[in-house]
């Protein structure tokens, strides 16, 4: 943090104004953006957090009795809506536009069509959007405001003068729909539980209308630029990984081989594919491990292999390490995704991955045939490949994960996503003053 302090004592010595100029609008959820809070905060350039549910000091301490008495995940999860080291007053938590998001997700888990879908996606965007508005006063300069609800927000910059640098983690909606129309029939998902990105109309909209973009990747870079009307300068900035929580295990010689997937279990993510190959594999003493919210455009052929892997609901993510830790082998073969936190995490846990980008000649955190393999999507025959070379080899599969270790404490912690956020900001501060 000593060279973010430097270097905004530096322009404040030139007389630029900046200090407290910056707004983080994190809609609903999305904890990663705290540390973006956090940054701006500690170099002096944060206005406030705008969020949903947030949990200040003094609401923190109840939530915390609370979880010592109750077994229920609803107390762990509240936990994790909290960031010590960001000053309370700087934090405006919109607690009814969540109940809001809630009832939206409620709705749409029941299926709904394509066109409901959208207007409830609108009615949360612009019901966000007013709220927030309300707390942003115009000396703010930059708002980095979350894809998805920033529809008021947009309007608003632009008339107080101030830039908007969107959060887009996502591909750009016109490239997930071309992919997923073919997989959605090929499966046979239900018209009404497709749903092929959320929200696919407003994050087309906050593309098309804000002033920057800031990606997680260099996939979901090159997807918007495939489909952006608009040209505008975008940024990559790989999400953090916590090193200290995400750590490896002892060496695992002996013992049942468990292969690992964690992320909400969805036609995107691919993992009908995954599936396909460990049963093709029929592997003795291995595990297939797959953690997540199952979701309502899961391909129904996937509960027809429910005895060939073992389902965890999804866990509080401050538990989740354990779960890594516990692996020898990470599959992520999303079919719409550049490398998700939950590789990065894993490879924190000392475990090789397997990858499937969907772009070509896009940069990976997996470096193939290093700390893992990248293979062609939709492909299970590659993925059973890969899987039986590291069942066969796990001196390999242990050296594989190693390095992974080492890489992302070297390139990919919170530290250095903070440090880079600093500079986009400054530069984007320097442009508008």
């Amino acid at each position: 943090m000593e060279h973010r302090a430097s270097q905004t004592l530096q322009i404040f010595e030139k007389g630029v104004k900046m200090a407290g100029t910056i707004i983080v609008f994190t809609g609903h959820g999305k904890l990663h953006l705290y540390y973006a809070a956090r940054a701006a905060q500690e170099a002096g350039l944060l206005h406030s957090m705008i969020t949903s549910v947030y949990m200040k000091r003094k609401l923190l301490s109840i939530v915390q009795r609370l979880t010592c008495v109750s077994s229920t995940t609803v107390f762990k999860r509240l936990l994790l809506r909290s960031d010590l080291q960001i000053r309370d007053h700087k934090v405006v938590s919109l607690g009814t536009a969540e109940l809001v998001s809630r009832i939206k997700m409620l709705i749409a888990r029941r299926g709904v069509r394509e066109d409901y879908q959208f207007w409830l996606e609108r009615m949360e965007a612009l019901y966000y959007g007013r709220i927030a508005k309300a707390y942003i006063p115009r000396q703010v300069k930059l708002i980095h405001s979350r894809s998805g609800y920033s529809r008021c927000i947009i309007p608003w910059a632009y008339k107080i003068g101030a830039k908007v640098l969107l959060e887009q983690s996502a591909a750009h909606p016109k490239f997930v729909r071309d992919i997923m129309a073919d997989e959605y029939e090929k499966w046979g998902v239900p018209l009404k539980f497709r749903k092929f990105v959320a929200p696919e109309k407003e994050m087309t909209h906050d593309i098309e209308h804000s002033d920057y973009i800031l990606t997680n990747s260099h996939f979901i870079k090159k997807s918007i630029k495939q489909n952006i009307k608009n040209q505008k300068e975008i940024f990559m900035v790989q999400t953090g990984i916590d090193v200290q929580t995400f750590k490896p295990s002892k060496y695992k010689k002996e013992g049942v081989f468990k292969i690992l997937y964690v992320g909400n279990l969805t036609a995107y993510k691919g993992i009908v594919y995954l599936i396909s190959a460990f049963r093709k594999l029929r592997l003795p003493k291995a595990e297939l491990l797959l953690v997540g919210d199952k979701q309502n455009d899961l391909p129904p052929i996937i509960e027809a292999w429910n005895d060939c892997y073992r389902y965890v609901p999804a866990v509080p993510y401050n538990e989740i390490a354990s779960i890594f830790a516990s692996a020898n082998l990470f599959v992520f073969p999303s079919l719409v995704e550049g490398p998700a936190r939950v590789v990065g995490e894993a490879m924190a846990a000392g475990i090789p991955c397997i990858v499937t980008p969907t772009i070509r000649r896009c940069k990976h955190v997996v470096d193939d045939g290093v700390t893992g393999y990248i293979l062609p999507p939709k492909n299970e025959d590659a993925i059973a490949e890969k899987i039986l070379y590291l069942y066969e080899n796990r001196d390999i599969c242990f050296e594989m994960g190693q390095v992974a270790r080492q890489k992302i404490v070297s390139t990919l912690t919170w530290e250095h996503y903070q440090k880079q956020l600093i500079e986009i900001y400054l530069k984007i501060l320097r442009e508008v003053n």
